[in-house]
């Protein structure tokens, strides 16, 4: 048993993290269709916000739980007893971060900024790995592109959705700006769109 956790990575903090972010866009979206997104021009995502969905086993996790709680009750100086449970705080913390940069990336999801629209992010390359689709991650990964976007300021995201992905952006409240289809990579998309508000 996994769980999973939605992070923002980048390729200065977070190396490994992000090329698997990479690797599965790659796999998922450009490989399919005969492309590879290691030929295109990745520069110009340096101001993308890349989130990645992230698993992290339970055993490691609760091992580090319990290897952070060492102190015997009877043990704690009363006066000293708040900064013990800061450091133990800070000691699970950190072994948590670390297991998070040692997991598996299983999905992503990339906030644009649009230029010459403050209010507006687009979101792009949603993708989510084959072993854990249908359980609600897709879901979980665009709920948390809104609440990054709403926390910049941002009103409204705009995406180009694959024609077979539009329900599932339906379900999640955004709205077609046509119902006119359009190629991107020789696949059919739909314009789409949603008001977030703070």
């Amino acid at each position: 048993m996994e769980n999973v956790i939605i992070k923002q990575v980048s390729s200065k903090e977070n190396p490994n993290l992000y090329s698997q972010t990479l690797n599965l866009r790659n796999q998922l979206l450009r490989l399919p269709i005969g492309l590879d997104l290691f030929q295109e021009d990745l520069s110009k995502e340096v101001n993308h916000i890349t989130l990645a969905a992230i698993t992290v086993p339970v055993s490691i996790v609760a091992k580090s739980n319990v290897n952070n709680c060492t102190t015997n009750p009877k043990e704690i100086d009363t006066d000293n007893s708040e900064a013990k449970e800061e450091t133990q705080q800070l000691e699970q913390e950190a072994q948590t971060e670390k297991n998070i940069e040692e997991g598996k990336v299983v999905g992503c999801i990339i906030l644009a900024p649009i230029e010459g629209d403050e209010k507006t992010m687009k979101i792009r390359q949603m993708a989510v790995s084959s072993e854990v689709q249908g359980q609600g991650l897709g879901s979980k990964l665009l709920r948390s592109a809104e609440e990054h976007a709403k926390r910049l300021g941002k009103t409204r995201l705009y995406l180009h959705g694959r024609a077979h992905a539009v329900g599932f952006y339906l379900k999640s409240g955004y709205v077609k700006l046509t119902e006119k289809e359009f190629l991107e990579l020789g696949i059919p998309h739909h314009a789409m769109e949603k008001i977030i508000v703070n």
